[in-house]
């Protein structure tokens, strides 16, 4: 019970001597107290030689460590954001090369795991260079929101994707069979 009267009695204290000794004036504004009789050019001559602009070279220094603080956490995170993209990058990869690679051993097909191989990849590719692509013209040309501007970038970087992975299969298909037939012929 006495230690609830002492607590009571410090906050009390403190309270009332914060009020006492606030400060009641605004800080801000300079007021040059001017005796009655002076002249108003006086006063006017007075204010010119008030040189206050508040220079703190601690509090510049201050600054200028929270911004190199700021610039360091903003390059780790670049860092470990390309950390990360070279990690996924890396496991896309190497899921598409060994999807291929088991197909291609499933099938019995040297040519079935490179198709899979080459289609797989050029539609991960144009999901990524279209879903880039069709973002940077919606910020020139502002038509949707910048997610529905990726989702359909991404969506026909997969179509056009995969149409280009089927054609250069069929291209490169169609030129080995006639390179082949050249081999042969001689």
């Amino acid at each position: 019970m006495n230690l609830f009267f002492i607590a009571a009695y410090l906050i009390l204290s403190l309270f009332t001597s914060t009020a006492i000794n606030a400060q009641s004036a605004d800080s801000s504004r300079h007021v040059i107290s001017v005796p009655a009789p002076v002249l108003i050019e006086q006063a006017k001559d007075e204010l010119q030689y008030i040189h206050d602009d508040d220079f703190s070279p601690g509090m510049g220094i201050l600054a200028f460590v929270a911004f190199l603080i700021v610039l360091a956490c903003v390059g780790v995170g670049i860092a470990f954001t390309i950390i990360g993209l070279f990690i996924l990058f890396g496991l896309i990869s190497i899921g598409v090369l060994s999807t291929s690679i088991m197909l291609g051993i499933h099938q019995k097909s040297f040519a079935k795991g490179f198709k899979m191989f080459l289609v797989s990849m050029s539609a991960i590719v144009g999901v990524f260079i279209f879903s880039f692509l069709f973002w940077a013209l919606n910020v020139v040309t502002h038509w949707f929101a910048g997610y529905i501007a990726i989702s359909i970038g991404a969506t026909m970087g997969l179509l056009i994707g995969l149409l280009f992975g089927w054609l250069v299969f069929f291209v490169l298909q169609k030129f080995s069979t006639c390179l082949k037939q050249l081999l042969t012929a001689r």
